[in-house]
């Protein structure tokens, strides 16, 4: 697991640590089920049982039928006694969800959605090959306000949130770059 801004994790220093692991559809040899299991260790120690960490290995299924999901763990439980808002009916909390279950076939970077939009809006965009994908944010100058995406991605469809709050209202841009592939939106931000 990571907490550096790379292999998945969305914060560098956040204290969360972040492993993606993405299943694509019937994985799970026709049952549309992908079982896994993970472990951690805290500060050293393992979280075997009765081997000095805490906690038990947790095991998860996911329906790998409609959609590759990112599950998240928090303080290493995805045990809804201890995290609530869990939800194993729905596979709650999902940070990533591509619902096609295709693989994109070409470069795309949607219009933004809600446009006017405030404070927030949400940018679609799919990659059709694994590789560094930045997703940045300029104002009307041209001066970089906020970067969305720095990461290596698998090929897929994504969603990146944009949160203005802290910006005054105006056109902004933003511009996706990924292998050879650039593309800029305009986005309108009313207060």
């Amino acid at each position: 697991m990571w907490d550096n801004g790379t292999h998945g994790d969305a914060v560098a220093g956040d204290r969360v640590y972040t492993r993606v692991f993405r299943f694509g559809p019937d994985s799970g040899n026709g049952r549309n089920l992908v079982g896994q299991e993970f472990k951690f260790g805290i500060r050293g120690g393992d979280n075997e049982g009765g081997k000095g960490g805490f906690g038990n290995n947790h095991i998860e299924n996911i329906n790998d039928g409609a959609a590759t999901a990112t599950i998240a763990s928090y303080f290493g439980s995805i045990n809804p006694k201890y995290y609530d808002r869990f939800n194993f009916e729905t596979g709650q909390p999902v940070l990533n969800v591509r619902t096609d279950g295709v693989t994109p076939t070409v470069y795309a970077l949607e219009q933004n959605y809600p446009n006017p939009f405030n404070p927030s809006t949400t940018i679609r965009y799919s990659i059709p090959m694994a590789g560094l994908v930045t997703v940045k944010v300029f104002n009307i100058l041209g001066q970089v306000v906020a970067t969305l995406v720095n990461e290596n991605l698998e090929a897929g469809s994504y969603t990146a949130n944009f949160n203005a709050s802290a910006l005054s209202s105006g056109v902004y841009l933003y511009k996706i770059e990924s292998g050879s592939f650039t593309a800029v939106k305009k986005m309108m931000l009313l207060k």
